[in-house]
């Protein structure tokens, strides 16, 4: 089997083909499971794209004709990928794309907010309709590529390349948001204490205005859960938009977490392309972690930037690097109940389509599903596809006749 053919039987089966052109290219869907191969195609093509830029197309809607109307824009999008709505306003809102709802969103804490659903979309216009309730407002609309998740092998998509065991594992591995569970590199952990921030912007009418307030020190009064460092960056009587700055010398699969005090919602993001709304698993009181997401990025200097609620108070972020070869992501699919190989085996058609029928890969799909319609837990994972044995013809008892 090539790559090509299994970037369309992978489409297939995570049920995204509603998003292709009657006739899709190679490049349609390479874009549609990894937006930044996308990016990168588009960079060494006839077209460019600025640095540090991801797929996106905004608006500044007005106000609805009519009380009880929706506000309506059209965006186009430039590529076939994934993509995820995002407003900027305030109040309770309802957001639609192309007709189809993406999730009722609450602008009151944040000034803004990611819709939960990810949604297949092709290249060229999409309606995006929103019902307000009550005094609410909308000032800006963005439908941006969701980078979060990038479905490819290490060096990208070759249609024409024979798809080995190596590939088809990390693809997988990634489609399931499962490289959280890649060996860890302990001792190149990034961590940042949450008082040493660069800058804190105080959010206002849902954009980021200014400096804020943040780092108060000492011991959180109730339950109690001492800082690490006895301070901590918390946002005041508004929300805060707080930004950190994190150094990696290799490029690396990396998780973001944060250890956080608080119940809201939370928006995380790195460089501005990269982006997460993380509900806390938090009591009051107490400083709590929590994985934002899992992703690769590159070598360099990386901006993350968390947007809290008044009164959530962030203690620690830290950036945990994964081993990442193909030997690595065929162990985690080995763990997740398929059948393991060398990363070089080439895979064959009947081999790929044993391993899709298989009860760990239904699950596992199950699961992608389960976010794309906008469930961010993070699941515990029951993987039961034991081989078939041969039924025992002997009694069940010695002293029990044969027939039993």
């Amino acid at each position: 089997m090539s790559q090509g053919e299994w970037a369309r039987r992978l489409v297939s089966v995570l049920e995204l083909e509603r998003a292709l052109p009657p006739e899709p290219q190679p490049s349609d869907l390479s874009g549609l499971l990894c937006p930044d191969q996308a990016e990168i195609r588009i960079g060494a093509g006839r077209r460019s794209l600025p640095a540090g830029e991801s797929f996106s197309a905004v608006a500044h809607p007005g106000a609805p004709s009519r009380p009880q109307r929706p506000v309506r824009v059209v965006l186009r999008v430039p590529v076939t990928a994934l993509y995820q709505l995002t407003v900027t306003g305030a109040g309770r809102q309802r957001w639609l794309i192309d007709g189809h709802p993406v999730g009722h969103l609450d602008l009151s804490v944040l000034g803004a907010a990611q819709a939960g659903g990810v949604v297949p979309l092709r290249a060229g216009p999409h309606e995006v309709s929103g019902y307000l309730a009550g005094r609410a407002r909308v000032d800006r609309v963005e439908l941006a590529a969701h980078h979060t998740l990038c479905i490819a092998p290490a060096d990208g998509w070759h249609a024409s390349r024979a798809l080995r065991y190596g590939a088809f594992a990390r693809t997988l591995v990634r489609s399931f948001d499962l490289d959280r569970r890649l060996p860890v590199i302990a001792e190149e952990t990034f961590r940042v204490e949450g008082e040493h921030f660069d800058g804190a912007s105080e959010i206002v009418a849902g954009v980021p205005s200014g400096l804020g307030g943040g780092g108060s020190a000492g011991v959180p009064s109730g339950l109690g859960s001492p800082a690490s460092g006895g301070g901590w960056a918390e946002a005041a009587s508004s929300p805060e938009e707080f930004t950190w700055s994190i150094w990696l010398d290799e490029p690396r699969v990396v998780t973001l977490r944060a250890r956080t005090r608080g119940t809201p919602e939370q928006f995380w993001s790195i460089d501005g392309r990269y982006r997460a709304t993380l509900q806390p698993d938090a009591f009051p009181g107490l400083f709590t972690w929590n994985r934002v997401f899992t992703l690769p990025l590159s070598a360099g200097r990386h901006v993350v930037r968390a947007r809290v609620a008044p009164g959530t108070a962030i203690d620690l972020v830290e950036m945990v690097p994964h081993r990442s070869t193909d030997a690595d992501y065929a162990r985690v699919l080995m763990g997740l109940g398929f059948r393991g190989d060398v990363p070089a085996t080439p895979m064959t058609r009947a081999r790929v389509r044993a391993e899709l029928t298989g009860a760990s890969f239904g699950r596992l799909t199950q699961g992608f599903w389960r976010k794309l319609a906008g469930d961010r837990r993070d699941h515990p994972l029951v993987l039961v596809d034991l081989e078939p044995q041969r039924a025992t013809s002997g009694p069940l008892a010695p002293l029990l006749p044969g027939e039993f």
